[in-house]
């Protein structure tokens, strides 16, 4: 290689690293938070999953704002929130326990919702999810569940509902088959995957006709930042205008709202 080359070739990444650092110095920093909430946060290592797919979505759609995340837990979100280390949180709801706090919301973009499921037994019908307090329940630690109305208090779920909180989706699911519970609430999505992919499965269940809760899924964002509420709207109108995030419902079995 001659030294002309060298020289061209060592100018080229100068300039490549000086564009990247000084296209990132110009975005506004927005940080998310992001607890494991299958199939839209995996605790994997990295984190994976439909939430993360979206953020990056969004970085490669505009260069106004450069969106990252830091990885909290479903309990410790807020007091993480207080104490500044986030500004915004998807795939979220005002009433996740965000009342009182200065945040903003934005439009819905997208539904879901959590199902019971039991083991099925000759003698289970739908009926047997209409009553819940002389039922033992599982559930995920930190979540706001329709029946408890939305108190997530351990103590309170364990003492009213007999209730055993577990870390994710699938251990739940496990320890209903261990006969550990008698009723699960589970991400209907994820609940949708896990049938898919254990299709010898799908006679253990019975699964509810009804939401536990219907997911409206929303944008929590601080108050009085860049970006503001309207600009995050903007933003994911554009993007399912444009066709990018329908195929990250389609993965999950879901339709957007936003259409």
């Amino acid at each position: 290689m001659t030294r002309l080359k060298r020289y061209l070739l060592l100018a080229h990444f100068i300039f490549t690293l000086f564009f990247i650092s000084f296209k990132l110095s110009a975005e506004i920093t927005v940080r998310i938070s992001m607890s494991p909430f299958e199939p839209f946060v995996l605790d994997t290592d990295p984190p994976s999953g439909i939430a993360i797919d979206m953020m990056e979505l969004m970085n490669n759609f505009q260069d106004t704002y450069h969106f990252t995340f830091i990885m909290t837990t479903s309990v410790r979100r807020h007091k993480a929130f207080k104490n500044g280390l986030f500004e915004m949180s998807m795939f979220d709801n005002y009433k996740w326990g965000w009342e009182g706090f200065p945040v903003d919301v934005s439009k819905v973009y997208l539904k879901g919702g959590e199902i019971y499921v039991a083991l099925a037994k000759p003698d289970r019908t739908q009926s047997y999810f209409k009553e819940f307090e002389q039922k033992r329940m599982i559930g995920m630690l930190g979540y706001h569940y329709g029946f408890a109305d939305f108190n997530s208090d351990q103590s309170f779920l364990k003492e009213r509902f007999h209730m055993s909180l577990t870390t994710n989706n699938l251990a739940t699911i496990t320890m209903l088959l261990k006969d550990r519970g008698d009723i699960a609430v589970i991400t209907e999505s994820f609940f949708n995957q896990y049938l898919k992919n254990n299709q010898h499965m799908r006679n253990k269940f019975i699964r509810s006709n009804h939401y536990d809760q219907e997911y409206n899924h929303t944008i929590i964002i601080r108050k009085g930042i860049k970006p503001s509420i309207e600009e995050i709207n903007t933003l994911l109108e554009d993007m399912e205008k444009a066709g990018i995030l329908e195929p990250l419902w389609e993965s999950i079995g879901l339709q957007s709202v936003l259409k």
